[in-house]
């Protein structure tokens, strides 16, 4: 069960990344997935790799999702001193090197879902790039990276 929703959201993943633009992505995205929480908590947080396609430097503009109140970029907390959001413009895309948003270190801050989320539920989040191009996901929810 676990390989087939595997392959359902990759090949999720390729229909938004092939969507994009005429010329094909400005950025690819593997290794999607927003960590579950408890009943009450009111800041997911979400992982990815996404890789600048395009031969020039770019910078993430914004996230945002239906699924939430708001989309921030932050890091966890180190030695009880809890970390700011960022904006997403902090974050920039080198040409043809991957950007790794993953637990312990910078990673997705998802805030007020607008509805309590369990594993397996897909949730949407949406990308918009400085050259003006944008990728839409289609992101499961999980209790574990999809590594486990």
């Amino acid at each position: 069960m676990t390989h087939r929703f595997s392959i359902i959201a990759s090949a999720l993943l390729l229909c938004a990344a092939a969507a994009s633009g005429s010329d094909g992505p400005a950025v690819s995205a593997s290794h999607v997935w927003i960590r579950t929480a408890p009943a009450g908590v009111q800041v997911l947080s979400g992982f990815l790799t996404l890789e600048n396609l395009t031969d020039k430097p770019l910078h993430i503009v914004s996230v945002t999702s239906p699924d939430f109140a708001s989309v921030a970029i932050g890091s966890s907390a180190v030695a009880d001193q809890p970390q700011k959001p960022s904006e997403p413009a902090t974050v920039k895309l080198k040409p043809h090197q991957p950007v790794v948003l993953k637990p312990d270190t910078d990673h997705l801050l998802l805030l007020q879902p607008h509805k309590r989320l369990f594993d397996g539920d897909m949730v949407t989040l949406i990308f918009n790039f400085s050259d003006g191009s944008s990728l839409d996901l289609l992101v499961p929810v999980r209790s574990q990276s999809p590594q486990n």
